[in-house]
C-alpha cells in the first residue's frame, strides 16, 4: 500500500458477510501495517479465485507493475503471468 499512497486516498472494505465481520479488523491490520500478507490472495481479495500465494510474489512486483504503463497491452510482456 505504501507504493500507492500518492494515488489512493481511501481503501474501502465492503461486501463482507455479517457472519465474517472479524475480517474487517484483519484487513485493516494488513493494509495499515505496511507489512506483506503471507498467504493466498483470495483470502484478502474479494472474488479473487486464483490460487496465488503472495509469499511467491517478488518484493519488487508492485513497483514494477506501477511503472509498466501496461506494456502487455501493446507488446508481449509476461511479467505478471
Amino acid at each position: 500500500m505504501k507504493l500507492y499512497n500518492e494515488y489512493i486516498d481511501v481503501v474501502e472494505f465492503f461486501d463482507i458477510h455479517p457472519t465474517e465481520k472479524h475480517k474487517y479488523n484483519t484487513l485493516y491490520n494488513i493494509y495499515n501495517s505496511g507489512e506483506r500478507w503471507a498467504g493466498p490472495l483470495k483470502e484478502i481479495i474479494q472474488n479473487f479465485n486464483d490460487n496465488v500465494d503472495s509469499y511467491y510474489i517478488l518484493p519488487y512486483f508492485g513497483k514494477r507493475r506501477l511503472n509498466c504503463n501496461k506494456r502487455c497491452s501493446i507488446s508481449s510482456c509476461s511479467f505478471c503471468v
